[in-house]
Protein backbone atom coordinates (compact mmCIF):
# COMPACT_ATOMS: atom_id res chain seq x y z
CA UNK A 1 0.00 0.00 0.00
CA UNK A 2 2.73 2.44 0.58
CA UNK A 3 4.55 1.62 -2.41
CA UNK A 4 1.64 2.08 -4.54
CA UNK A 5 0.86 5.08 -2.68
CA UNK A 6 4.22 6.84 -3.60
CA UNK A 7 3.91 5.69 -6.94
CA UNK A 8 0.94 7.24 -7.61
CA UNK A 9 2.63 10.84 -5.69
CA UNK A 10 5.74 10.29 -7.81
CA UNK A 11 4.51 9.35 -11.12
CA UNK A 12 1.18 11.37 -11.10
CA UNK A 13 2.19 14.59 -9.15
CA UNK A 14 5.83 14.53 -9.84
CA UNK A 15 6.73 14.64 -5.69
CA UNK A 16 9.45 12.33 -4.17
CA UNK A 17 7.74 10.43 -0.97
CA UNK A 18 10.47 11.52 1.93
CA UNK A 19 11.14 7.77 3.39
CA UNK A 20 12.45 8.48 6.93
CA UNK A 21 9.92 11.75 7.33
CA UNK A 22 7.33 9.66 6.78
CA UNK A 23 9.02 6.56 9.07
CA UNK A 24 9.62 8.95 11.60
CA UNK A 25 5.26 10.05 11.73
CA UNK A 26 4.30 6.57 11.33
CA UNK A 27 6.34 5.54 14.60
CA UNK A 28 4.72 8.62 16.16
CA UNK A 29 1.11 7.35 15.18
CA UNK A 30 1.87 3.75 15.86
CA UNK A 31 2.69 4.56 19.66
CA UNK A 32 -0.76 6.98 19.81
CA UNK A 33 -2.87 4.52 17.96
CA UNK A 34 -2.01 2.12 20.55
CA UNK A 35 -2.81 4.28 23.51
CA UNK A 36 -5.88 5.79 22.19
CA UNK A 37 -7.94 2.77 21.64
CA UNK A 38 -6.91 0.91 25.00
CA UNK A 39 -7.50 4.33 27.34
CA UNK A 40 -10.93 4.39 25.07
CA UNK A 41 -11.43 0.64 26.55
CA UNK A 42 -10.13 1.46 29.72
CA UNK A 43 -11.82 4.30 30.47
CA UNK A 44 -14.95 4.72 28.11
CA UNK A 45 -16.09 1.01 27.77
CA UNK A 46 -14.99 -0.12 30.85
CA UNK A 47 -13.21 -3.49 29.62
CA UNK A 48 -11.59 -5.67 32.00
CA UNK A 49 -8.10 -5.93 31.47
CA UNK A 50 -7.22 -8.48 33.95
CA UNK A 51 -6.83 -11.39 31.02
CA UNK A 52 -3.94 -9.43 29.60
CA UNK A 53 -1.33 -9.80 32.44
CA UNK A 54 0.78 -12.48 31.91
CA UNK A 55 0.59 -14.20 35.32
CA UNK A 56 4.16 -16.02 36.93
CA UNK A 57 1.98 -19.44 36.17
CA UNK A 58 1.76 -18.13 32.28
CA UNK A 59 5.34 -17.39 32.66
CA UNK A 60 6.59 -20.70 33.77
CA UNK A 61 4.59 -22.65 31.66
CA UNK A 62 6.21 -21.14 28.32
CA UNK A 63 9.60 -20.97 30.23
CA UNK A 64 11.93 -22.56 28.22
CA UNK A 65 9.65 -23.79 25.46
CA UNK A 66 10.68 -20.67 23.26
CA UNK A 67 13.99 -20.68 22.11
CA UNK A 68 15.97 -18.62 19.88
CA UNK A 69 18.14 -19.61 17.29
CA UNK A 70 21.44 -18.16 15.81
CA UNK A 71 19.89 -17.38 12.74
CA UNK A 72 16.99 -15.57 14.07
CA UNK A 73 18.60 -13.22 16.26
CA UNK A 74 21.60 -12.13 13.48
CA UNK A 75 18.19 -11.48 11.55
CA UNK A 76 17.19 -9.66 14.42
CA UNK A 77 20.69 -7.52 14.48
CA UNK A 78 20.05 -7.24 10.51
CA UNK A 79 17.00 -5.51 11.00
CA UNK A 80 18.51 -2.34 13.56
CA UNK A 81 21.58 -2.41 11.32
CA UNK A 82 19.17 -1.89 8.28
CA UNK A 83 16.81 0.62 10.47
CA UNK A 84 20.04 2.38 11.81
CA UNK A 85 21.77 3.08 8.25
CA UNK A 86 18.57 4.20 7.57
CA UNK A 87 18.33 7.11 10.13
CA UNK A 88 21.50 7.71 10.19
CA UNK A 89 21.76 8.57 6.76
CA UNK A 90 18.81 10.77 7.17
CA UNK A 91 20.18 12.86 9.99
CA UNK A 92 23.93 13.25 8.80
CA UNK A 93 23.03 13.70 5.12
CA UNK A 94 26.47 15.50 4.37
CA UNK A 95 28.66 12.88 4.69
CA UNK A 96 30.02 10.59 1.86
CA UNK A 97 28.78 7.26 3.61
CA UNK A 98 25.36 8.75 4.08
CA UNK A 99 25.17 10.12 0.67
CA UNK A 100 25.97 6.19 -0.74
CA UNK A 101 23.48 4.80 1.63
CA UNK A 102 21.07 7.18 0.26
CA UNK A 103 21.75 6.28 -3.40
CA UNK A 104 21.06 2.76 -2.31
CA UNK A 105 17.75 3.37 -0.80
CA UNK A 106 15.39 1.39 0.82
CA UNK A 107 15.81 -0.99 -1.73
CA UNK A 108 19.42 -1.67 -2.36
CA UNK A 109 19.61 -1.83 1.28
CA UNK A 110 16.82 -4.50 1.09
CA UNK A 111 18.46 -6.33 -1.57
CA UNK A 112 22.06 -6.68 -0.01
CA UNK A 113 20.30 -7.83 3.35
CA UNK A 114 18.57 -10.55 1.79
CA UNK A 115 21.62 -11.32 -0.38
CA UNK A 116 23.75 -12.07 2.57
CA UNK A 117 21.42 -14.85 4.40
CA UNK A 118 20.93 -15.96 0.47
CA UNK A 119 24.55 -16.60 0.80
CA UNK A 120 25.06 -18.04 4.24
CA UNK A 121 24.97 -21.42 4.95
CA UNK A 122 23.13 -23.49 8.01
CA UNK A 123 24.93 -26.67 9.24
CA UNK A 124 23.16 -28.91 6.97
CA UNK A 125 24.66 -26.96 3.78
CA UNK A 126 20.54 -25.11 3.03
CA UNK A 127 20.73 -21.22 2.57
CA UNK A 128 19.22 -19.56 5.74
CA UNK A 129 17.16 -17.51 3.38
CA UNK A 130 15.55 -19.89 1.04
CA UNK A 131 14.21 -17.94 -2.10
CA UNK A 132 12.71 -20.41 -3.46
CA UNK A 133 10.55 -20.58 -0.08
CA UNK A 134 10.67 -16.46 -0.07
CA UNK A 135 8.99 -16.51 -3.67
CA UNK A 136 6.15 -19.44 -2.86
CA UNK A 137 5.51 -17.41 0.16
CA UNK A 138 4.94 -14.30 -1.99
CA UNK A 139 1.51 -13.17 -2.09
CA UNK A 140 1.10 -13.50 -6.00
CA UNK A 141 -2.37 -12.47 -5.83
CA UNK A 142 -1.72 -9.05 -4.14
CA UNK A 143 0.78 -8.11 -6.85
CA UNK A 144 -1.18 -8.74 -9.31
CA UNK A 145 -4.11 -6.68 -8.10
CA UNK A 146 -1.70 -3.92 -7.84
CA UNK A 147 -0.03 -4.43 -11.08
CA UNK A 148 -3.67 -4.12 -12.42
CA UNK A 149 -4.54 -1.06 -10.29
CA UNK A 150 -1.87 1.05 -11.15
CA UNK A 151 -2.00 0.70 -14.83
CA UNK A 152 -5.86 1.69 -14.39
CA UNK A 153 -4.81 4.92 -12.44
CA UNK A 154 -2.94 6.17 -14.88
CA UNK A 155 -5.42 5.23 -17.52
CA UNK A 156 -7.57 7.42 -15.37
CA UNK A 157 -5.29 10.21 -15.34
CA UNK A 158 -4.31 10.06 -19.00
CA UNK A 159 -5.03 13.27 -21.05
CA UNK A 160 -6.48 10.91 -23.99
CA UNK A 161 -8.84 8.38 -22.00
CA UNK A 162 -8.89 9.67 -18.06
CA UNK A 163 -11.05 11.54 -16.51
CA UNK A 164 -9.46 12.50 -13.45
CA UNK A 165 -8.83 16.22 -14.71
CA UNK A 166 -12.17 16.79 -15.74
CA UNK A 167 -12.92 15.72 -11.95
CA UNK A 168 -10.70 17.76 -10.43
CA UNK A 169 -11.09 20.81 -12.79
CA UNK A 170 -14.94 20.27 -11.65
CA UNK A 171 -14.01 19.81 -7.93
CA UNK A 172 -11.69 22.94 -7.69
CA UNK A 173 -14.21 25.67 -8.10
CA UNK A 174 -16.00 24.07 -5.36
CA UNK A 175 -13.33 24.33 -2.74
CA UNK A 176 -10.98 26.73 -4.15
CA UNK A 177 -11.70 29.25 -1.09
CA UNK A 178 -11.54 26.57 1.36
CA UNK A 179 -8.65 25.99 4.30
CA UNK A 180 -6.07 23.37 2.81
CA UNK A 181 -5.74 22.24 6.36
CA UNK A 182 -9.26 22.10 6.24
CA UNK A 183 -9.80 20.29 3.16
CA UNK A 184 -6.69 17.75 3.83
CA UNK A 185 -8.79 16.74 7.13
CA UNK A 186 -12.75 16.20 5.37
CA UNK A 187 -10.62 14.01 2.48
CA UNK A 188 -8.83 12.09 5.73
CA UNK A 189 -12.03 11.35 7.53
CA UNK A 190 -13.83 11.02 3.80
CA UNK A 191 -11.56 8.46 2.81
CA UNK A 192 -10.68 6.81 5.99
CA UNK A 193 -14.48 5.99 6.35
CA UNK A 194 -14.92 5.03 2.50
CA UNK A 195 -11.56 2.53 2.51
CA UNK A 196 -14.69 0.68 5.60
CA UNK A 197 -16.71 -0.64 2.69
CA UNK A 198 -14.08 -0.55 -0.58
CA UNK A 199 -10.59 -1.89 -1.17
CA UNK A 200 -7.61 0.75 -0.12
CA UNK A 201 -5.99 -0.19 -3.34
CA UNK A 202 -8.20 1.27 -5.26
CA UNK A 203 -9.38 4.24 -3.12
CA UNK A 204 -5.54 5.28 -3.65
CA UNK A 205 -5.54 4.57 -7.46
CA UNK A 206 -8.47 6.85 -7.94
CA UNK A 207 -8.06 9.72 -5.15
CA UNK A 208 -4.17 9.97 -4.67
CA UNK A 209 -3.87 11.22 -8.54
CA UNK A 210 -6.92 13.02 -8.37
CA UNK A 211 -7.09 15.27 -4.99
CA UNK A 212 -3.29 15.94 -4.70
CA UNK A 213 -3.59 18.64 -7.28
CA UNK A 214 -6.27 19.99 -5.44
CA UNK A 215 -4.10 20.32 -2.06
CA UNK A 216 -1.40 22.03 -4.17
CA UNK A 217 -3.37 24.32 -5.64
CA UNK A 218 -5.02 25.48 -2.72
CA UNK A 219 -1.30 25.95 -1.34
CA UNK A 220 -1.83 23.09 1.20
CA UNK A 221 1.40 20.45 2.27
CA UNK A 222 0.92 17.10 -0.36
CA UNK A 223 3.24 15.13 2.15
CA UNK A 224 0.56 15.83 4.79
CA UNK A 225 -2.13 14.79 2.91
CA UNK A 226 -0.01 11.90 1.33
CA UNK A 227 0.42 10.43 5.41
CA UNK A 228 -2.64 11.12 6.55
CA UNK A 229 -4.71 9.46 3.18
CA UNK A 230 -2.44 6.47 3.77
CA UNK A 231 -2.62 5.63 7.43
CA UNK A 232 -6.55 6.45 6.65
CA UNK A 233 -6.32 4.03 3.63
CA UNK A 234 -4.70 1.03 5.87
CA UNK A 235 -6.76 1.42 8.60
CA UNK A 236 -9.44 -0.62 7.37
CA UNK A 237 -11.02 -2.75 10.81
CA UNK A 238 -14.38 -1.68 10.98
CA UNK A 239 -16.75 -4.13 8.80
CA UNK A 240 -16.01 -7.87 7.87
CA UNK A 241 -14.93 -6.63 4.29
CA UNK A 242 -12.88 -3.74 4.86
CA UNK A 243 -9.32 -5.76 4.88
CA UNK A 244 -8.32 -9.72 5.31
CA UNK A 245 -7.42 -9.04 8.77
CA UNK A 246 -10.86 -7.29 9.84
CA UNK A 247 -12.59 -10.78 7.80
CA UNK A 248 -10.04 -12.87 9.97
CA UNK A 249 -11.55 -10.82 13.37
CA UNK A 250 -15.00 -11.24 12.45
CA UNK A 251 -14.39 -15.04 11.28
CA UNK A 252 -12.78 -16.06 14.27
CA UNK A 253 -15.38 -17.78 16.73
CA UNK A 254 -14.13 -16.29 19.89
CA UNK A 255 -15.03 -13.14 18.90
CA UNK A 256 -18.66 -12.00 18.70
CA UNK A 257 -19.91 -9.90 16.45
CA UNK A 258 -20.66 -6.78 18.44
CA UNK A 259 -17.04 -7.15 20.26
CA UNK A 260 -15.41 -7.01 16.35
CA UNK A 261 -17.90 -3.62 15.39
CA UNK A 262 -16.67 -2.22 18.73
CA UNK A 263 -12.96 -2.98 17.91
CA UNK A 264 -12.84 -2.18 14.83
CA UNK A 265 -14.60 1.20 14.88
CA UNK A 266 -12.92 2.14 18.01
CA UNK A 267 -9.08 1.65 16.24
CA UNK A 268 -10.47 3.73 13.12
CA UNK A 269 -12.08 6.78 15.20
CA UNK A 270 -8.74 6.55 17.23
CA UNK A 271 -6.92 6.97 14.03
CA UNK A 272 -9.20 9.74 12.51
CA UNK A 273 -8.65 11.12 15.46
CA UNK A 274 -4.72 10.96 15.75
CA UNK A 275 -4.58 12.02 12.31
CA UNK A 276 -6.29 15.82 12.52
CA UNK A 277 -5.18 16.14 16.22
CA UNK A 278 -1.51 15.95 14.91
CA UNK A 279 -1.75 17.63 11.59
CA UNK A 280 0.97 20.33 12.84
CA UNK A 281 3.40 17.71 14.31
CA UNK A 282 3.16 15.90 10.92
CA UNK A 283 3.63 19.85 9.33
CA UNK A 284 7.14 19.97 11.87
CA UNK A 285 8.22 16.75 10.55
CA UNK A 286 7.21 16.34 6.89
CA UNK A 287 8.94 18.67 4.05
CA UNK A 288 6.45 21.82 2.31
CA UNK A 289 7.00 21.79 -1.72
Amino acid sequence: MYLCGGFWQQGANGLEIPVMEVFYCGIIWAIFSVILPVLAFRYIFRLDFSNFLITEEIAQQFSGKITVTKYQKAGLIGVVIYIALMLFSNIFKTLAFSQFVNTLGVVGLSIIYMTIFAIWKKEDGKPVLSVTKAFEATPWAVIMLLAITIPLGDALQSSDTGVMGAIAAWIFPLVQNMNPTMFIIICTIFLTLLTQVTHNVICAAVFYPMLTPIVIHLGGNPYIFFFTIFVGLMSAYATPASSMFAGLVFGTKDISTKSGYLAGWTYTISTIIILVALIPLWGMILPSV
